[in-house]
Formats: C-alpha cells, sequence, structure tokens
C-alpha cells in the first residue's frame, strides 16, 4: 500500500477499490431511482407514520418502512378502506439538525405514488426519499415464517462453491398460505467487524408460501437445478428484483423483519466470515421434527454449519449431509461497539483475540461459530451475544459438545493489540536490513550471504494484497512480493529471505522461501515504540502516535498527522481519518514519497478520542 509506488509501475488497488466501491453504490440505489450515495447527507428520516390520531378510519397506525439504500418508504395500507388519499398527514421524525418539505404534519396527495419528500442537512446537502402505499396483506399467524437455510458459496466458477450458488431458505410453519409481501428480507453488514447501518440493504419479499411448505430467494444466476431437480422447488425467486440482496460473503447476517420490527436471523454480523462456503441448516425441534422456532437473536446453537462443497455438487446433486463431530469456525468478542475476531489454530486447539485499546477484558461479549449443539466457557454455559466473559485473570477453557457427543476443548484467551514490553529475541531482522542496505537499489540475492533467514512476529498486513511487515525486538521489516503469507498478525514465524532491494529509500524484501515456519499456537501483543520515527532505524518498525490529525484524505490515500508523520490507509477506513480527528494511532512506520508515513490498515490500529 506504499503510495509511492502509485506514480511507478507498481498495482493501485485502493484506488481501484474506490472505484469500484462508487459503482457498487451507485448499482445498489436502483436504476430507477436517480440516488447519489455518495452525497447523502448525514441525517436520515428516522420514520415516517400514518397515525390513527390523524386518520380516524385506520385500525392502528402504519409505519413505514425505510429502505436505506434506496430510500423508498413503504406504508402498507387497507387500501380499500383508504380511498381518499389526497390529504394524508405524515408524521415525520427527523434526525437533530434536519428538515424535510413537505414538512411534518402537513396534508399530502398520495392518490398517486411514489410521492417525493426532500430532505436538508444542517450543512445544506439534500436527499430525495420515495413514499408509496402499498396494500397491506393479510397478517401471517404470529410466528409462521422462519430462516431455515443459509446457503453461501464464494469464490469463481458455476461449481457448489461458486459465487452464483446463494439462496436462503424459508419455512411457513402454519396452516394457511401466507403473502410474503408482508416482510422484509435485511441484508446486515459491517465494516471492519463493526455493524454499520449505512451499508445496510433491504428488501420487500414476494410471492406467496404455502402451508407447511419452503420458499427460496436465491442468487439471481444460481444453477436452479439444484433447487428444481433435488428439491422440487417451484416456489423461488431470483433476487434480481431485490437489488442483489444475495450478494453476500459470508459475513454479513440475514434478518427477517415485518414492519421495522426483527423477527428472526441468521449469522452474527461481526465481520467473522462465519458462512464463507458454508450450508447454514436450522435445527429440528425435538419433539415435533419441524424446524426450531424463529429468533430475532442469533443463536449459533440453533445451526448446523456443513462445508457446501460436502453438500451438494452440480453432476451429482447427491442431496444434503450435514456433520455431527465438534469444531470451532469462529470467535468474536465485544465490548460496545468495539468488536475483535480470534485467531484460531485447529491444530494446537487454541483461539487468540487481540484487543484493541481501552478494552475492559473483564466485561467481554461472545459470539461463536461451531459445528456443535452446545458451548461452555469453564462450565457456563453460552448464549451468543448475549454472554459476558471475564479474560483479565488469563486464558479460559470453550467446550463444544457434538451432535454425536463428542467434547472438544479450545483454550481461548484474550491479549492487548499493543503493548510496550519489548520482545525479548532477536530474529535476525537488523542484519537482513544492514544486508539489503548494502545491496542497494539493485535486486540482489541475499540467502547466499550468511543466514537468509529472520524471525519475527508480523505486525501489519495487507498494505497492499501481498505485502506485510515483521519485528523483533531490534528491528522491522517490509516484504512486498508475489506470495503472501496465511498467518494472522501477532503470529511468530521464521521465514528464508531470498532477495531484497532499497526502494526509493526503504528498504522491502521482494522474494522469499514459501515454506515457512510457525514457531507459536498462539498469538503475540505488538510492541510499539515512541519517539524519534523520523530517521531510517525507525522504518519497519511499530511506532505509537498520540494526537490529531491536520490534514485528512490527501492525494493517494495519504493523510498527515499535527506534525511531520504522515499516516497512509486503505478506503474502508479513511470516514475516520478526517481533518481534526483525534486519538492514539499504532502502525509500521515506512519511508513514501520523501516523508516517514505510518501505514493505518485496518480499524483495530487506531482509537479516537468522543
Amino acid at each position: 500500500m506504499l503510495t509511492r509506488n502509485l506514480l511507478r509501475s507498481r498495482p493501485a488497488p485502493l484506488l481501484i477499490g474506490l472505484l469500484v466501491a462508487t459503482l457498487l453504490m451507485a448499482t445498489v440505489a436502483g436504476c430507477a431511482l436517480p440516488v447519489d450515495l455518495l452525497t447523502l447527507p448525514e441525517a436520515r428520516i428516522q420514520s415516517f407514520t400514518l397515525t390513527t390520531a390523524d386518520h380516524p378510519l385506520l385500525a392502528e397506525d402504519v409505519i413505514g418502512i425505510i429502505n436505506p439504500s434506496t430510500r423508498v418508504i413503504t406504508l402498507k395500507v387497507d387500501l380499500l378502506v383508504i380511498t381518499d388519499r389526497s390529504e394524508l398527514v405524515p408524521t415525520i421524525a427527523l434526525d437533530d439538525g434536519a428538515t424535510v418539505f413537505p414538512p411534518s404534519g402537513e396534508a399530502n396527495d398520495f392518490t398517486q405514488t411514489p410521492v417525493t419528500y426532500k430532505l436538508t442537512d444542517q450543512s445544506g446537502r439534500t436527499a430525495v426519499y420515495y413514499v408509496q402505499l402499498v396494500q397491506k396483506p393479510v397478517d401471517a399467524p404470529e410466528g409462521a415464517i422462519r430462516i431455515t437455510e443459509y446457503f453461501c458459496g464464494t469464490g469463481t466458477g458455476t461449481a457448489t462453491t461458486g459465487e452464483l450458488n446463494r439462496y436462503i431458505e424459508f419455512y411457513n410453519g402454519s396452516d394457511v398460505g401466507v403473502d410474503l409481501a408482508q416482510f422484509e428480507l435485511v441484508q446486515k453488514r459491517s465494516r471492519a467487524g463493526v455493524p454499520d447501518p449505512a451499508l445496510d440493504q433491504m428488501a420487500t419479499l414476494k410471492g406467496t408460501i404455502a402451508a407447511h411448505s419452503f420458499f427460496i430467494v436465491h442468487s439471481a444466476r444460481m444453477n436452479t437445478t439444484l433447487l428444481t431437480t433435488v428439491y422440487g422447488y417451484a416456489a423461488r425467486q431470483s433476487d434480481s428484483i431485490f437489488n442483489g440482496i444475495m450478494d453476500g460473503d459470508g459475513a454479513s447476517a440475514y434478518q427477517l423483519q415485518k414492519n421495522g420490527q426483527v423477527l428472526d436471523v441468521v449469522g452474527p454480523n461481526d465481520g467473522s466470515l462465519y458462512a464463507t462456503n458454508m450450508c447454514l441448516f436450522r435445527r429440528s425441534d425435538t419433539n415435533s421434527g419441524l424446524p426450531r422456532a424463529a429468533n430475532p437473536v442469533w443463536a449459533a446453537a440453533d445451526w448446523v454449519n456443513a462445508p457446501v462443497s460436502g453438500i451438494l455438487g452440480d453432476d451429482t446433486n447427491a442431496g444434503l449431509a450435514s456433520r455431527t463431530d465438534p469444531t470451532l469456525l469462529s470467535l468474536t468478542v465485544s465490548a460496545g461497539t468495539i468488536k475483535a475476531m480470534a485467531t484460531i489454530d485447529a491444530g494446537a486447539k487454541t483461539a487468540t483475540v487481540l484487543l484493541p485499546d481501552g478494552v475492559d477484558k473483564s466485561a467481554l461479549v461472545l459470539a461463536v461459530g461451531t459445528f456443535g449443539t452446545a458451548l461452555a466457557i469453564d462450565g457456563q454455559a453460552i448464549v451468543n451475544n448475549q454472554t459476558v466473559v471475564d479474560f483479565s485473570a488469563g486464558s479460559r477453557t470453550l467446550t463444544i459438545t457434538g451432535q454425536d457427543g463428542m467434547e472438544l476443548e479450545y483454550t481461548v484467551d484474550a491479549i492487548p493489540r499493543y503493548t510496550n514490553v519489548n520482545y525479548d529475541f532477536d530474529g535476525g531482522i537488523q542484519a537482513m536490513v544492514d544486508k539489503i542496505w548494502l545491496g542497494g537499489s539493485n535486486e540482489s540475492t541475499l540467502s547466499s550471504v550468511g543466514d537468509g533467514t529472520v524471525t519475527g512476529i508480523v505486525t501489519a498486513k495487507g498494505i497492499y494484497p501481498n505485502a506485510f511487515f515483521i519485528q523483533d525486538r531490534n528491528a522491522g521489516l517490509y516484504f512486498y512480493t508475489s506470495e503472501g503469507i496465511s498467518f494472522p498478525v501477532g503470529a511468530k514465524i521464521k521465514i528464508t529471505v531470498t532477495t531484497g532491494k532499497v526502494y526509493y529509500g526503504m528498504p522491502e524484501v521482494t522474494a522469499f522461501d514459501p515454506e515457512i515456519q510457525s514457531l507459536s499456537s498462539g498469538l503475540s501483543s505488538i510492541y510499539y515504540r515512541t519517539g524519534d520515527y523520523a530517521n531510517e532505524a525507525a522504518i519497519g518498525q511499530v511506532f505509537r502516535y498520540t494526537g490529531s490529525i491536520a490534514q485528512g484524505g490527501l492525494m493517494y490515500y495519504k493523510g498527515q498527522f499535527s506534525g511531520a508523520l504522515y499516516f497512509h490507509y486503505p478506503t474502508e477506513i479513511q470516514s475516520y481519518l478526517g481533518a481534526g480527528a483525534s486519538g492514539t494511532f499504532y502502525g509500521p512506520v515506512s519511508y513514501t514519497r520523501e516523508n516517514y508515513t505510518m501505514e493505518l490498515v485496518t480499524r483495530e490500529q487506531f482509537s479516537l478520542d468522543d
């Protein structure tokens, strides 16, 4: 991600990512509604209601369903009762400082819809909302509809694991047919593991689901023989009419809502790829044998997870299979809006979380994704996103019980992401840096000059798709190569360097032996330095900066703190790094376009002041 390279031959994935994101956001808005999401005001319409006080013919208040991505507000009304719609009086709630025209409480003609309402925020930016009236469906029996399956193939191609194969299955457990138009399917998204409502998508469902029957919403280009020839599903709908809402990559959660109330959910929405290349089946009730009841709170223990590659095949269509042995798939801890994912070592049976600054280790809420029927931490039963666990005294033991009765134990630890206690080992990084400086700008072979191996803690990844930093007690080293590493930040590794060079004032490794040795089962906190970063010795090492941002969003994804230190960032965290923001920032120092620059890759690398 070193910005100096954007002017030369090195690719600029972040710039491409911004352009792609712009196109995607415009697509979400929909062709029929000319919306520029990049100029959305900060303020939003919070609610849009037709009250019984203003409309005596209504049996109850009609609360509008607000689609955050398209800004369409849908009012479900009995149009056979409200025949005169020429003077309806909406009650509109707005964010602080916003205004809307026509204003709340003013009669408006809804004979032909959609009707437009123009929102203006404090800075004068505007956005248009589109309000439509539709016939209210006959209410379904309470608890009738639930999500019973989520299939999320990713990658490429048309095989089972291909990105074309994604669907959600609904079940009607009642004795009557149900009009699905009374329900909304909402894709809940997160940014850096923190739920971000601005990224959510919503679609009103369509069609009818017969009594005790299933209904599928699938990705537009799915190989539907998986549905028709195997299951006999005639009741299905492509998401092409729903703005591609089934485009989730396994990190998004999905909610079934009715009039804004959450009825059911699949997924934690914590950034974990809990469903990537997985199929989630809702477990059956022990007594009835039918799918368990809907639950507005994500409860992983109600679901069976199975890899999609073991479930279906485009050629064989062999049918469904589920796993009975216990396995830990994901573990996330949260404290308020702060979330952190664990790194899992399946061989060593460990899960380690690196906690950002300011997190109270004594009160962490767990969310665990597993193959298994029961979860416990040191004997205490776990309810996902509810159970609070104290890690202040050290590691805890997580027990997963499989459907076959087998138990599996993992050691779970939560440690600070950053520490001022230096490492106790010399991994030869300084000697390797000296070799690179000696070779200069010409790429040179390094493994033949003495021992070509270095040992260090991984301190940052994702600077470019395959780039990373490592550090020992004396120095840090930057790797920019065609091969990345699978080891997470905090892992201790031993790696054999083959070539390197000085690139515009910065030493970097350009090739290494892909056979990398792991030297620890858990993770280590990342050591940071303070003080003078403006020298060659600081390059590659993690520093801490506490202060404010003088300039945000300069050219090439670069900003400047209050002082000489610059910072470099990807699009995903750009919104946090505006001028005037202040806090504590951690990251390895690079030398970029003749400036010493802190590489900020993820949201976990900084905490902002209130």
